[in-house]
């Protein structure tokens, strides 16, 4: 697949997937489902680290009870979860000078 056939598949632009393998712009959260979506992988072997590296947990275990929670969810549920999160994390975001 192509950066610009994928950039499609993920309605952005080339140029931002350009950036984005460069290192040079991040990847959100509906990015990667999108992305887990488009390549037809799960989304944890998107982010899944190196094996020489073993698997990255979170350190919170109220934060990962959640997760494993939503991750029951049907996936128009979870899309909405995700969503909600993101808004609060970009309103925090801007509310700290971030972005």
């Amino acid at each position: 697949m192509t950066q610009v056939e994928l950039a499609q598949a993920l309605g952005t632009h080339q140029t931002s997937l350009s950036q984005i393998e460069r290192g040079i712009r991040g990847v959100g959260v509906k990015q990667i489902l999108r992305l887990s979506r488009a390549l037809r992988v799960p989304a944890d072997k998107i982010l899944a680290p190196s094996r020489s590296e073993g698997p990255v947990e979170p350190r919170n275990e109220k934060l990962l009870r959640r997760v494993r929670r939503i991750e029951k969810l049907p996936a128009k549920h979870q899309e909405a979860v995700v969503k909600m999160i993101d808004a609060f994390l970009d309103t925090h975001d801007r509310s700290n000078g971030r972005r």
